[in-house]
């Protein structure tokens, strides 16, 4: 990937110095993030500003080339995970409250309900409040501008509120899951190491099996094969 390093802090800098769909930072991996390719250069994608996301380098790896098509899936959209924009309600609630405060709970839970009610301005106006009081340290205000940098950087993808509406799913937890179960527990054992092709090999039969799908995929399969071996066959063709 050929980007200059002026355009490499410009990104790393909008996105707050952290992955820009789960929140991961630099702090959380011990270095700075990578750079990707929202639309592929694979598809079509550019090296503009608009087309780069900073991520974490497992993301990188495992999106490879997706991209939704756009004729396949019209109602593609990008969400932030809820629950990774949640840390940031807490880290500003415990630089306003305290983390002992019993008041904590309750303003969090308010500002949850104006994000999913897509309210975002109001969050918004009420954190630069919190950050233009006086009696803020600037610790305080610190944490108050980086979750207030993240928010910003994320405005048009935390439309919660049309995304429910949509039956759309506004976290991740089920796909981390999944992953965990799935992928990780499967592909990530002593010294496992797979090329990108034959690792979606093993992760359809996996999936296949894990469905509950794997007599019915056996029966496909077989009759495939059979079709493929012995294409003059007069019992396949009786059976077609």
């Amino acid at each position: 990937m050929s980007i200059s390093k002026e355009i490499r802090e410009l990104v790393r800098q909008r996105a707050g110095c952290a992955y820009e769909f789960c929140g991961v930072s630099e702090t959380d991996t011990g270095g700075e993030l990578t750079l990707d390719h929202y639309h592929p250069h694979t598809k079509g994608g550019t090296d503009g500003l608009e087309n780069l996301l900073y991520c974490c380098t497992r993301y990188n790896l495992y999106k490879h080339d997706y991209f939704p098509s756009t004729s396949s899936d019209p109602g593609h959209r990008r969400i932030l995970d809820i629950i990774h924009l949640l840390e940031y309600v807490w880290k500003v609630a415990n630089a306003f409250w305290g983390e002992k405060h019993p008041g904590r709970e309750k303003w969090v839970k308010e500002q949850l309900l104006l994000l999913l009610e897509s309210r975002t301005e109001e969050v918004i106006a009420q954190w630069i409040d919190l950050w233009e009081a006086n009696e803020r340290t600037n610790a305080q205000k610190e944490t108050i501008d980086k979750a207030l940098t993240y928010l910003n950087n994320h405005r048009e993808m935390v439309d919660y509120k049309s995304y429910l509406a949509q039956g759309l799913p506004i976290s991740t937890g089920i796909v981390e899951s999944a992953c965990g179960h799935l992928v990780k527990t499967r592909m990530e054992k002593n010294g496992m190491r797979w090329s990108y092709k034959r690792a979606q090999a093993v992760l359809d039969t996996r999936a296949v099996l894990k469905n509950g799908d794997w007599d019915d995929f056996m029966e496909f399969f077989i009759d495939k094969e059979q079709r493929r071996i012995y294409p003059n066959s007069p019992l396949l063709r009786m059976r077609a």
